[in-house]
């Protein structure tokens, strides 16, 4: 995702100040003292690749898009912050809440709270998702 050369997710880094080529280094000496080795061509999803495509696809749900594109890769990477990518982006002030308050505003949608009737509607609906913290 950092790699390329645009997309939403990139735009939103930018927006929250953060240079590409700092995050990617960050990003490669995490997994480097994790043990892990550089990315390759095709890469077998592990138990936190597959949680982040699903709460990537959760996300696009959430903000109602019609595609899904790496916005809301970004916001499935962030989402409970046990991710590497998480931790990475966290170390540099980058946290879930912030993320998603870019997105929305680059989407040009309202930045507030959700409104709490969509939950009310729909408890048992697997799609709608939580803040970290537990505000929905």
């Amino acid at each position: 995702m950092v790699r390329q050369r645009d997309g939403m997710a990139l735009s939103v880094l930018d927006r929250l100040g953060l240079q590409r080529h700092a995050v990617m280094e960050d990003l490669e000496g995490a997994l480097a003292s994790a043990g892990a080795a550089k990315p390759a061509t095709e890469i077998p999803v592990s138990p936190e690749a597959a949680r982040a495509l699903e709460r990537l696809i959760q996300q696009a749900i959430r903000l109602e898009s019609s595609w899904v594109g790496t916005e809301h890769l970004l916001l499935g990477l962030l989402y409970d912050g046990a991710s590497l990518a998480a931790k990475t982006l966290a170390a540099r002030g980058v946290r879930f809440e912030t993320a998603l308050a870019a997105v929305l505003n680059l989407l040009g949608k309202p930045t507030g709270p959700e409104p709490r009737h969509r939950s009310r509607e729909r408890p048992n609906d697997p799609h709608e998702m939580a803040s970290p913290e537990g505000d929905a």
